[in-house]
């Protein structure tokens, strides 16, 4: 009769999942155990939510440009203006305060970097919008010449909405004639809009 020896061995698996090393140590034949532990493992930087490429934005107001990313170590930011880098801007976030016309056509990226590597997102492109004007009143005044708001640009303008038959209204008109009395020299402007019943 023959005798078949049966003797333990090991095999390690290396498995990569998710940033971080597995190794498996499997038993055979002799009953061996299996045992798994984690080791952290380095990571290039990967960009998970990147820069569109236009941001738009209205004149005079707060933009502000986002991009996440992943790696380990943890990665660091530094953002760039037409591939410039911009002195102590390193947060995952850019906020661009009071944007002006003349940065229409500006462009914006970050490089995210750690010791493993770098990646830089996509360039954003700023369109500046300019601020949208209200609509020009017009009509006629008492005489029955026409009138438009946009006649009294750059001066200094009280506008009166009012009605024939609003009582309160109505009682405004003494002390409004009083203001525009006091500060015509200073170049107030009292325009009334008046609802009529007809």
């Amino acid at each position: 009769m023959r005798n078949i020896l049966r003797k333990p061995f090991s095999l390690l698996a290396v498995v990569s999942c998710l940033g971080l090393v597995m190794a498996l140590s499997l038993g055979c034949g002799g009953g061996g155990d299996t045992t798994s532990s984690t080791v952290p493992t380095n990571g290039a930087p990967r960009i998970t939510v990147d820069l569109g490429a236009q941001s738009s934005v209205t004149v005079g107001a707060d933009l502000t440009l986002v991009v996440e990313a992943t790696g380990t170590p943890a990665p660091t930011f530094q953002w760039r203006k037409s591939g410039q880098p911009l002195a102590g801007q390193t947060a995952k976030s850019l906020t661009l305060k009071s944007v002006q016309m003349s940065e229409n056509g500006a462009t914006y990226d970050v490089v995210v970097s750690n010791t493993v590597g770098s990646v830089t997102s996509s360039t954003t492109t700023l369109q500046v919008k300019a601020a949208p004007s209200a609509s020009d009143i017009s009509g006629v005044d008492s005489t029955g010449t026409a009138v438009k708001l946009s006649d009294y640009k750059g001066s200094v303008i009280l506008l009166d909405i009012s009605a024939e038959w609003c009582p309160p209204c109505n009682a405004d008109a003494v002390p409004l004639e009083q203001l525009y009395q006091k500060y015509k020299v200073r170049g107030l402007k009292v325009l009334t809009v008046l609802a009529q019943n007809n």
